[in-house]
């Protein structure tokens, strides 16, 4: 399947073609292993596909255009809804699929379908979607309550970050270290968790 997945997508064809092709051979026609399909042509296109708007044609752009203004969005906001479930990926592909290519809400011809397969693979930024494992969590006073406790390290992560260091490999080894001897997982996470917030807070406040 993927070989033939990569054989369509390096073809000579329009952009649109591809995936229309790729709709009607592995999501249209293909019913048992569909959504397999779906997250395999979605995670081939993410890795493989080196793709520049220029290289569209007028109608191609068109085309495009029109399913973009009226699906776009309601798309982006789907996969975001359903990433929230942090189901694993094979549940929210099978989701995704069902909730676009098999809901009332997308009545589309063969081609249109293979436009919104192409939004979906190349201009949607939360995909390929990926499950997070072993989170933390935390309510805001139990977190404000742990950082306080390892303050000091804190600051130090921070002096690193923003100050002594000048390239994101040499930060990231220092904040690795810190993190590494507190052996005790919970306060590494905190750890990182409140150096990333105030380094970001600190980058946009630099950048207004």
């Amino acid at each position: 399947m993927l070989e033939r997945i990569e054989e369509i997508l390096e073809s000579d064809k329009e952009i649109l073609d591809k995936y229309t092709e790729l709709y009607i051979t592995f999501l249209k026609n293909d019913s048992e292993n569909y959504y397999l399909n779906f997250k395999k042509i979605i995670e081939y296109s993410d890795s493989n596909v080196d793709f520049d708007d220029d290289e569209l044609d007028t109608n191609s752009k068109n085309e495009i255009a029109n399913i973009g203004l009226k699906y776009f969005h309601i798309i982006r906001d789907l996969v975001r809804i359903l990433a929230e479930d942090n189901d694993c990926p094979e549940q929210f592909y099978q989701k995704l699929y069902s909730h676009i290519f098999e809901s009332d809400l997308f009545k589309l011809s063969d081609r249109e379908f293979g436009v919104v397969l192409f939004i979906l693979s190349m201009q949607i930024q939360e995909l390929p979607y990926f499950q997070a494992n072993n989170l933390l969590e935390m309510d805001n006073d139990e977190f404000a309550g742990a950082v306080v406790e390892i303050g000091q390290q804190v600051a130090k992560g921070l002096y690193m970050a923003n100050v002594r260091l000048h390239t994101y490999t040499e930060i990231a080894s220092q904040l690795y270290d810190i993190a590494e001897s507190f052996g005790d997982r919970k306060k590494a996470i905190v750890f990182l968790a409140a150096v990333l917030s105030k380094y970001k807070k600190q980058q946009n406040d630099d950048n207004d």
